[in-house]
């Protein structure tokens, strides 16, 4: 998993589903702030402001690796792996990229 956390107004809902690899992360059952009853809703957290009120506090944008393995024991177990961001304000994209395990760094 990746997350960008950032102010308000940045939002993923609209990358192209042929320009990424993985999926979104969810956001269900978020306590409704007036009632405090979780909305069921199945939402992607695709809005990267930390404050949104579909998902939980601090959640921001989570791109979800589909090969699976690339954190916590499961990465340990591979022997860790390397991890790479590309920033781009001119073409205005953030990339990321999981590499696991070592051997499979380009």
């Amino acid at each position: 998993k990746t997350a960008l956390h950032s102010t308000k107004g940045c939002k993923m809902d609209d990358v192209p589903n042929g320009v990424k690899t993985g999926t979104w992360d969810t956001a269900v059952g978020i306590p409704d702030k007036k009632t405090g009853i979780p909305d069921m809703t199945f939402r992607y957290a695709q809005d990267c402001y930390v404050y949104d009120p579909h998902q939980w506090i601090n959640q921001g944008c989570v791109a979800v690796d589909l090969e699976g393995g690339t954190l916590g024991q499961p990465l340990n177990d591979k022997g860790g792996g390397v991890y790479a961001l590309e920033w781009d304000p001119i073409n205005r994209h953030i990339r990321t990229w999981v590499f696991t395990p070592h051997r499979k760094v380009p």
